[in-house]
């Protein structure tokens, strides 16, 4: 029977509530800091967390970091209208789990995603409708992708499409994920003397989603907006998994 860990991260003590109760889903409890640092990358949200805990399941077969939304974020009609939300929360929770570990004990897949909506017009249009809706997105991630000198390709088509970091992967194709583009990716970012990179990624993502508030944000980023940095990573995996001919499937 395959195995899977899922890292599922909360801000506050009251979305606790949103994390599966299942014996392979793992809480990660990440409090906004108190005052601002750049050094600790907090801005990049979940794919910091994903850089540090990866890379511990190696006891998995396959592995996710979601954060505690990712339940309310998924659409009903993805899986065929199983799933329509008419039930009590909890118990629809319950049944996904159950759905997740069928479906991670056929064993016959290399990523499963959260976004059959998204892999139609995403699949030629993901990067220019984010530089549509986050100024200067694309400035940033190709002049990221050069400076960190990662091995992707940002042109479209794109064979299959996971945002948000929605998605369970094999284990070991994330941890080469997370080595060889979301790291060096982070730790570009981190060049300070960079200027014209950093007035690109801390841009005003324009992020008109569940916020922090601007005092929050302050401390987060340093700015009381959403920044370009985790708009970016949660593009990246998509762009890490084309063209290698994996055998990817959609919730």
């Amino acid at each position: 029977m395959a195995t899977f860990k899922i890292f599922q991260i909360y801000y506050e003590e009251n979305q606790r509530a949103s994390i599966y109760k299942h014996d392979s889903v793992c809480g990660v409890y990440n409090p906004a800091p108190s005052t601002y640092n750049f050094e600790d990358q907090y801005y990049t949200f979940e794919n910091k967390i994903i850089a540090e805990r990866v890379n511990a399941s190696l006891d998995s077969d396959y592995v996710g970091v979601w954060s505690h939304k990712h339940y309310e974020k998924l659409n009903p009609r993805s899986y065929d209208g199983a799933f329509s939300k008419m039930k009590a929360k909890e118990i629809e929770m319950n049944n996904f789990m159950q759905w997740m570990q069928n479906t991670i004990n056929k064993n016959n897949f290399d990523v499963l995603g959260f976004h059959r909506m998204y892999n139609g017009y995403h699949k030629i249009h993901m990067i220019e409708h984010a530089d549509k809706w986050h100024k200067n997105f694309k400035n940033a991630l190709t002049h990221l992708i050069q400076k960190a000198n990662v091995s992707i390709n940002i042109q479209p088509p794109y064979e299959f499409v996971s945002l948000m970091n929605y998605q369970v992967a094999r284990t070991d194709i994330y941890i080469e994920y997370v080595e060889t583009v979301l790291k060096p990716i982070m730790n570009a970012m981190q060049d300070n003397e960079d200027k014209q990179l950093q007035e690109w990624l801390f841009t005003n993502a324009d992020y008109k989603g569940e916020a922090f508030y601007n005092r929050t944000l302050q401390n987060i980023s340093g700015t009381n907006h959403y920044t370009l940095h985790a708009f970016i990573l949660e593009r990246l995996f998509t762009l890490f998994i084309n063209k290698k001919g994996l055998n990817c499937i959609n919730y």
